[in-house]
């Protein structure tokens, strides 16, 4: 059990059990690091500086340690309510046979083809279409790391509904808010480089 300012937290810690390439997926999540915010609802804060902790052993859990020596780097009070669960996926253009990274959409009951959108101009899209008095906020939550076909690892994104936190006043939504744009923004040169999708 891992304690996080004084208080445990298992938000914080990702089970790898249903992930087949742990070391694949380990590497795939370290790259989002500081660049998606984590959600943890049990003590209801949303991080937006951490550090994700690659275990030792294979088989152990990830652990997110949030970084609670800035004071501006976590909102409290964030209502679970709030947090809203989608079917949009960041998937590594390996599943496609491409390079860089992509945004897919997984419609509910209906067997089409999965459309994939590269990752910067699916996110565009998806702002567009949500507009700006409900933005799409995309955030990391537990769970959120998978896996699809051949083992290729992939995120499950929810997003943060800022009508909904009624107990955060205008000006911290507004913070909330440019945060998480302005870290989007930090993906396309991220994950431009060859490097980054060697990675993968």
């Amino acid at each position: 059990m891992v304690t996080f300012a004084g208080s445990n937290n298992l938000d914080l810690v990702w089970a790898l059990d249903h992930i087949t390439d742990k070391a694949r997926a380990k590497q795939f999540l370290k790259n989002f690091e500081n660049r998606l915010c984590v959600y943890s609802p049990s003590v209801s804060q949303l991080y937006t500086r951490y550090e994700i902790n690659l275990p030792i052993r294979v088989e152990d859990s990830l652990v997110v340690f949030p970084d609670y020596q800035d004071i501006t780097a976590t909102y409290s009070h964030i209502s679970s309510q709030a947090i809203v669960p989608t079917n949009i996926f960041i998937v590594p253009g390996e599943a496609m046979k491409k390079d860089g990274l992509f945004i897919v959409i997984k419609p509910k009951g209906t067997s089409k083809p999965l459309k994939a959108i590269p990752l910067m101009q699916g996110l565009k899209k998806i702002q567009q279409v949500f507009g700006n008095q409900d933005p799409f906020l995309p955030i990391l939550m537990k769970g959120g790391l998978r896996e699809i076909g051949n083992k290729i690892p992939c995120l499950n994104l929810s997003r943060i509904k800022l009508s909904a936190l009624d107990k955060c006043s205008k000006l911290e939504c507004t913070s909330i808010r440019g945060n998480i744009i302005e870290k989007l923004g930090l993906l396309e040169p991220v994950f431009a480089s060859e490097n980054a999708i060697a990675a993968f």
